[in-house]
């Protein structure tokens, strides 16, 4: 368990199922990343605005939370980072999100900034998750066989 001044847990135990909780908002997230996002809200809490970004040059994901009805700082929040999901909590806010890919829970890292009140969650990726994993591989495929047709094209042409 890692203290950051909040309740900071680095969970390699499987998380609670995602369906305890409602899910009723997938609005938010059309157009976010490729791998769909699922999140679940607990009823009577906010479900705090939310970004999850990838750095593939660095095999990073970075995670941005904006938490800014919080009446005691960064004291009342509870964040939990497994290897495929993500769950904040505090009296205000409950959030738990899977995420696109398989993260490093011992190396996460996290940061508040109270100019913003956005908690900034950074993880290393280890690898990819079943769906998304195939997704790429049919990607990579795709890219080939056009590579494919493309030289043949002009072979064809000379």
């Amino acid at each position: 368990k890692k203290s950051s001044g909040f309740g900071f847990r680095n969970s390699a135990a499987t998380p609670a199922p995602l369906d305890e909780c409602d899910s009723d908002d997938d609005e938010d997230h059309k157009g976010a990343h490729p791998a769909a996002l699922e999140h679940v809200v607990a009823a009577g809490r906010m479900k705090p605005k939310h970004d999850i970004e990838v750095n593939e040059e660095k095999m990073e994901l970075i995670a941005s939370f904006v938490l800014s009805n919080l009446t005691n700082g960064m004291q009342e929040v509870d964040l939990d980072v497994a290897e495929t999901s993500m769950q904040i909590q505090s009296p205000a806010y409950f959030l738990r999100e899977r995420l696109p890919y398989r993260v490093d829970p011992d190396t996460s890292k996290a940061k508040f900034s109270k100019k913003t009140s956005t908690l900034k969650v950074t993880c290393s990726i280890t690898g990819l998750l079943g769906e998304e994993f195939l997704k790429s591989r049919e990607e990579q495929q795709k890219q080939q066989d056009a590579q494919q047709q493309l030289q043949k094209q002009e072979q064809q042409k000379k």
